[in-house]
C-alpha cells in the first residue's frame, strides 16, 4: 500500500512545508538523441503548484504536470506526456528537484528534449542550489510506503520496501553477465541534499558499446562526443569518438 500523509518521521526530507526557489533560473545544452539546442527556464511556483512543464516553443504553450501518470515507455530514458506537451529525458531536472527540496515550480522548456549537458544532473543542481529556496505555507505531503513492491524483469528490477526508520535511503547494484572494465558493485546512500551533491549529482549516464553503436545506427546521436554519456567497450576501457 502506498499512502499521502501530511506529516511523517525523519528523512531526507522530514517534515516539512512545501518548497519554491527564490529567483529564476536557466539551463541550456544540446538533447542526447536529436541533438537540438534546449533551455529550461525554472521559476518559482505557488503552493500546490508541484512541478510543472511547459513547452514555450509551440503556439499553444502545452502543460504537462510531472505526473507518474504522464509517463510514456521509451527505451534508456524518462518520458513524459500530455497531449502536445511532450518532453523526454526529464530524469536528471526530476532528481535535481526531488534530491533538493523543490515542491513547486515551473519549467519552461524550448524543445522536446531536455539538455543532456555532460550526462549528469550536475548543472541542474549548481544552477537551482544559486537559485536559493523559499520555504512555503504548507506542509509537505510525504509519499508513505507501507508494503514491498517491486517492478522489473529477470534482467533488472526496482524494489521500494518500508523504512523502519521513516529515512529515504537508495542503494543501487550493478553486474554486467559478461566481460566488461566495470566491476560488479553497489552504492547506497541515506539521501539528503548535501549527499546528492556530493555524491550523486555527477554521477554520469554511461552506455556499452554495442548501445551506442545500436543508438548510432539508429540515426540518433550523432553529436555526441567526450563530452556526453560515457561509453564502454565489453573488454577494453573506450577509445571511441562515443567516450
Amino acid at each position: 500500500m502506498l499512502e499521502l500523509t501530511a506529516q511523517g518521521g525523519p528523512s531526507v526530507n522530514p517534515s516539512r512545508n512545501e518548497h519554491t526557489i527564490a529567483v529564476s533560473c536557466e539551463v541550456s545544452g544540446r538533447g542526447y538523441w536529436n541533438g537540438q539546442e534546449a533551455r529550461v527556464i525554472i521559476h518559482p511556483a505557488a503552493l500546490g503548484t508541484g512541478v510543472r512543464l511547459i513547452r514555450s516553443d509551440l503556439p499553444s504553450i502545452p502543460v504537462c504536470d510531472a505526473l507518474v501518470s504522464r509517463r510514456y515507455d521509451a527505451s534508456l530514458r524518462t518520458n513524459l506526456a500530455n497531449g502536445e506537451a511532450k518532453f523526454q529525458m526529464v530524469e536528471h531536472l526530476m532528481a535535481a528537484l526531488y534530491a533538493l527540496e523543490i515542491d513547486n515550480c515551473i519549467c519552461e522548456i524550448d524543445a522536446e528534449e531536455l539538455p543532456s549537458l555532460d550526462g549528469s544532473s550536475f548543472e541542474f543542481v549548481k544552477q537551482l542550489s544559486n537559485a536559493g529556496l523559499i520555504v512555503q505555507a504548507a506542509p509537505r505531503k510525504r509519499l508513505v510506503i507501507r508494503d514491498r513492491h517491486r517492478i522489473g524483469t529477470m534482467d533488472g528490477w526496482v524494489e521500494a520496501v518500508p523504512s523502519h526508520a521513516g529515512e529515504s535511503y537508495f542503494e543501487y547494484q550493478l553486474s554486467f553477465d559478461d566481460e566488461t572494465p566495470i566491476a560488479p558493485q553497489a552504492f547506497g546512500l541515506e539521501l539528503t541534499p548535501d549527499r546528492f551533491i556530493r555524491e550523486v549529482a555527477g554521477a554520469r549516464t554511461f552506455v556499452t558499446k554495442a548501445q551506442a553503436e545500436q543508438i548510432r545506427e539508429a540515426g540518433l546521436a550523432s553529436h555526441v562526443t567526450n563530452k556526453d554519456p560515457v561509453s564502454y567497450t565489453h573488454l577494453t576501457l573506450p577509445t571511441t569518438p562515443y567516450v
